[in-house]
């Protein structure tokens, strides 16, 4: 089962629709959640539809900031909405062939501290639960130092706020794989 989650920053562009097509062929993606999607209503609608899957939820953009959107077809999994902010979709996904269930929380957090604490206390809410359950998303804040190179001066509160989220959570960085810093402010880096 994969579940593919990209932060894409404006689901409007041109190419986009060939792009993650492309991305879910290649990488046989079952489920795919897009971040920060930029565009909402109609023109979200009308994107998603292009896009090849059946079924999807669209938490909206507001303005040009943020939205969630999820998408996957009928005869591979079932996706049910649990509940919703404007920083997360938390969700349980049933796995048709095999009917595995799994809770999983996507996530684009606000870039400011103060909306991210309230974000940490959902999560410390949906963690409360108990059960399996993974988190994918674009958390806005960095685990440690090294996760970031130039632009500001690093802030240690929220690196506090997100690193005793994750442990009050039982939560555990699962790592990553290729380039250690993919996107700067202005200039995204191709693979």
């Amino acid at each position: 089962m994969i579940v593919c989650t990209w932060n894409y920053r404006g689901a409007g562009k041109k190419g986009f629709s060939s792009l993650i097509k492309d991305l879910v062929y290649q990488n046989k993606v079952q489920v795919l959640v897009l971040l920060e999607t930029r565009i909402s209503g109609r023109k979200a609608d009308k994107v998603v539809r292009n896009l090849g899957f059946d079924s999807f939820f669209l938490r909206e953009a507001a303005g040009f900031s943020g939205g969630i959107w999820i998408l996957w077809n009928k005869n591979i999994a079932t996706v049910r909405i649990l509940e919703e902010d404007h920083q997360f979709v938390h969700s349980k996904i049933v796995w048709v062939d095999s009917g595995l269930e799994e809770l999983f929380t996507f996530v684009y957090a606000s870039p400011r501290r103060m909306e991210r604490k309230v974000l940490w206390d959902n999560l410390r809410s949906l963690a409360s639960v108990g059960g399996k359950w993974a988190t994918m998303g674009d958390f806005n804040v960095y685990m440690e130092e090294g996760e970031k190179q130039g632009g500001a001066v690093v802030n240690w509160d929220s690196i506090q706020d997100f690193n005793s989220c994750l442990s009050d959570c039982g939560l555990s960085d699962l790592g990553a794989s290729g380039p250690m810093f993919t996107w700067r402010r202005g200039l995204y880096r191709r693979n």
